[in-house]
């Protein structure tokens, strides 16, 4: 009986410990979103002004 209970623990560990993996991913993942976009958006607005076009951002 003592068997399952040490198994039961150390599954529900794994568990935790992934969860807890998951959510860093997930927060790390929004965080580099955001930086890459920002990122690309100044590469966007050099190569802009380096070939002296408009912005006009439409049809």
């Amino acid at each position: 009986m003592m068997i399952k209970i040490k198994k039961g623990q150390s599954i529900l560990e794994y568990v935790i410990v992934l969860t807890v993996i998951v959510a860093a991913i997930m927060a790390a993942s929004g965080y580099m979103h955001s930086s890459i976009q920002g990122g690309m958006d100044k590469a966007a607005d050099s190569i802009v002004n380096s070939l002296g076009v408009a912005s006009g951002g439409g049809s």
